[in-house]
């Protein structure tokens, strides 16, 4: 499934595809464009004058549309969409080696007892709930924000003995805080969408760090920690690699991986100082 969702520029969006989602008559996605008339992304959407970029987890990028399959609808899902306009109409490696803080758009499915697509064009977060009733995609919340703070922190704990000296501290003060402060509590499922998902909604601090077997962390930049990084600022938190900024990382490869601290900006701020 290809389409595009028009803005008050010239410019447009191009989701797309890699992931089945249902195999409804015309699924759509409605929301307000940044001109505030009500835009509907379908699969008989094109844009003109632009190409996108999408940066994905396969090894090779996909550089023309899939084939139109008989029945069923997919969507690219954990990708940040890098627009680029080319008078030549030629899509070329380069274009995915740049600055991630340029990204239009972000997104990501969460696929349970319902589909639910989180999306942000850099104005606001808004989550869709798939109606299989109808094929769209309904929104069901606006302008998400996440909390300043919040008492949950994610990271996979079995990896403890192989991380810094700081990052332990970072923990155990979280675990036990001292007489006058509540212990943290621990939540971590083993998937970023899921995991970052219930940060968004409930503030707190998602984290996979660097340690003695990924000397460079094992989340990918440009299409794991830059997408979420620019729903979470969107929606008033931070991503951090522990230093600096997620989307202001100069990426050097295409599957260049990061640490990735991400979700309530205060959490961040705290974990970063633990680590200066």
């Amino acid at each position: 499934m290809a389409a595009t969702a028009g803005t008050a520029s010239s410019s447009h969006l191009l989701l797309s595809s890699s992931r089945h989602v249902a195999a409804s008559p015309q699924p759509r996605i409605l929301f307000p464009s940044l001109s505030g008339k009500r835009v509907a992304v379908g699969k008989n959407h094109h844009a003109t004058g632009v190409r996108c970029m999408a940066v994905a987890a396969d090894a090779t990028a996909e550089t023309k549309p899939a084939a139109k399959k008989k029945s069923g609808y997919e969507l690219q899902t954990l990708t940040s969409w890098l627009l680029r306009q080319e008078m030549k109409g030629e899509i070329d490696t380069e274009l995915t080696i740049v600055m991630s803080s340029i990204a239009m758009a972000s997104g990501y499915c969460m696929y349970s007892s319902s589909v639910i697509f989180v999306l942000t064009l850099g104005k606001g977060v808004f989550a869709f709930t798939l109606d299989p009733m109808y094929g769209e995609f309904v929104l069901t919340q606006e302008n998400i924000e996440i909390p300043k703070a919040g008492k949950i922190y994610s990271f996979n704990e079995g990896n403890y003995q192989m991380w810094d000296e700081n990052l332990k501290k970072y923990i155990d003060d979280l675990k036990d805080p001292g007489p006058s402060g509540k212990p943290y509590s621990a939540r971590y499922i083993g998937s970023l969408v899921g995991d970052f998902h219930r940060t968004l909604l409930y503030g707190g601090i998602y984290g996979y760090p660097r340690d003695a077997k990924s000397k460079n962390g094992k989340l990918r930049l440009l299409y794991e920690c830059a997408p979420m990084s620019f729903i979470v600022e969107q929606a008033g938190g931070k991503g951090s690699d522990g230093h600096q900024r997620v989307l202001d990382i100069q990426p050097t490869e295409i599957h260049q991986r990061v640490p990735l601290y991400i979700g309530s900006k205060e959490e961040v701020e705290k974990l970063e100082k633990y680590l200066a």
